[in-house]
């Protein structure tokens, strides 16, 4: 290790494409996926476990609360996944998680009038996703 390596710390070798003000959207883009899908597979759990939960006056517009929640199972997974492919910087995990977020903040307007705050959070962080990754223009 030469003089010149000793402050650049652990994280001085990682790069998942070019260092520009656009990469750190990317990064905050893919944190957000992961977190909304645990968020996402936590309301698939509760909809599973609890579905006595969010009450029964309310139905939802496409099935029942099962359906519900293995939908939100499905959903979340596949975030979470494609979260954590966004970390590599490719090109397809972009795309794929544009797509995802788009489904999933569909998917809570079905679920807007259950919970309206928790859904609008949900969705507006879902916006923000796909704002950092539709207009990065940065290609890994």
């Amino acid at each position: 290790m030469s003089m010149s390596d000793s402050g650049r710390g652990v994280s001085a070798g990682y790069s998942a494409g070019p260092n520009t003000a656009w990469s750190g959207w990317v990064i905050f883009a893919a944190t957000m996926m992961v977190l909304v899908g645990c968020f996402t597979l936590i309301d698939g759990f509760v909809a599973l476990l609890n579905s006595s939960f969010y009450g029964t006056t309310y139905h939802l517009l496409l099935g029942n609360y099962q359906s519900w929640g293995w939908w939100n199972l499905i959903l979340g997974s596949l975030l979470v996944v494609t979260g954590l492919s966004l970390f590599t910087g490719s090109l397809w995990a972009r795309i794929v998680g544009i797509i995802f977020a788009s489904v999933n903040a569909l998917s809570q307007l079905v679920f807007i009038a259950v919970f309206p705050i928790w859904a609008l959070a949900v969705i507006a962080i879902d916006v923000v996703v796909i704002y950092a990754l539709a207009v990065n223009r940065e290609v890994a």
